[in-house]
């Protein structure tokens, strides 16, 4: 890929940086310019007392910034988890209900429809990549991410991941397969470790909806930081070489690999522990997008690692050719 060729270093790295956004557009339009990340993931924050003719104004001025296009992310997945809603402008009285309670009012037609509305509205707005649909199952109610689960059956699941994988795709609209391999059970790693002490057999079905996600031509797929004592019993699976050879190889995936927000305590504790960066680590573990790292002193840190021998520069162009790739996938890659 030319693209790619004429690319410093710095820049490359740079392209792999998906950022939170702060929700003050001037400090995020400032980020992009000068450091020219590849994306920026927007919260409810972000749509606060927008407008549809705001936002897509906002959208377009990060994309007259960005030298390359820009991934403009956010979390839309529907019931805990909707940023939309967060502007009266935008949801126009809809409710963005959980798939979970379209399912059971509504079946996968229901669940089609969302799908098709939201993603056609995202594109009107600007934005091009939503982290969902979540893959995840959980059997236990208590379970933190049963909530945001299909509460249906493994098959059933996979269904509605692959079905809403495709409509997203369709529209333009990059989908993310998550949170790989699947939380089940296991606690939240917003706030702490959590582990999956499945067997092998357990966690094969529990890969269900992934694996026909990744039939249906998903896009991406989010990394959990969950650690799954059955592959890697040490490192959580953002920053497990193990994992992503399994995704790699085992699920025969070529898509891209990011990890969920490195900003989360499960991320930042092991990094510790290791001495190292969750960038540096993440990178080294075979994922292509950073989602959250500390960019400011991220980017500057990478370039240092290729230079010590720590990292390969061979390493940052597999990512960066696979990011320029969705980029023109989505019809944003300048």
């Amino acid at each position: 890929m030319q693209q790619l060729k004429q690319m410093t270093l710095k820049e490359k790295i740079a392209q792999l940086y998906l950022i939170d956004s702060t929700g003050d557009f001037a400090e995020m339009a400032e980020a992009v310019s000068r450091a020219q990340v590849g994306g920026v993931l927007l919260f409810g924050k972000d749509l606060a007392r927008q407008t549809q003719s705001s936002l897509q104004k906002e959208c377009r001025e990060y994309q007259r910034l960005s030298r390359h296009g820009l991934f403009i992310a956010i979390d839309q997945e529907g019931g805990l988890v909707d940023r939309l809603s967060a502007s009266p402008a935008i949801a126009a009285g809809h409710a963005y209900p959980s798939p979970a309670k379209i399912y059971q009012e509504s079946g996968h037609a229901g669940l089609r429809k969302e799908a098709a509305m939201v993603a056609k509205q995202l594109k009107t707005l600007g934005i091009n990549w939503n982290f969902a649909p979540v893959a995840d199952v959980a059997d236990d109610p208590s379970s933190f991410i049963y909530e945001r689960t299909l509460k249906a059956s493994r098959k059933e699941s996979g269904r509605f991941v692959a079905e809403t994988c495709q409509i997203y795709q369709d529209c333009q609209v990059a989908s993310s397969l998550k949170h790989f391999p699947g939380y089940g059970n296991a606690g939240d790693t917003h706030t702490g470790v959590g582990v999956s002490r499945k067997s092998k057999a357990a966690f094969y079905q529990d890969l269900e909806p992934f694996k026909q996600g990744i039939r249906a031509g998903a896009w991406s797929i989010m990394v959990s930081h969950l650690i799954v004592n059955c592959l890697d019993p040490a490192a959580p699976a953002s920053l497990s070489v193990p994992i992503h050879d399994f995704i790699r190889q085992d699920l025969n995936y070529d898509g891209i690999i990011l990890t969920d927000d490195l900003q989360m305590d499960a991320a930042k504790e092991y990094a510790k522990a290791k001495g190292m960066s969750p960038d540096l680590l993440a990178l080294l573990a075979g994922n292509d997008i950073l989602l959250g790292g500390n960019w400011q002193t991220g980017i500057p840190a990478l370039v240092q690692a290729v230079r010590n021998g720590q990292l390969t520069e061979a390493r940052i162009d597999q990512s960066v050719a696979r990011v320029l790739q969705l980029k023109a996938r989505l019809g944003i890659l300048k």
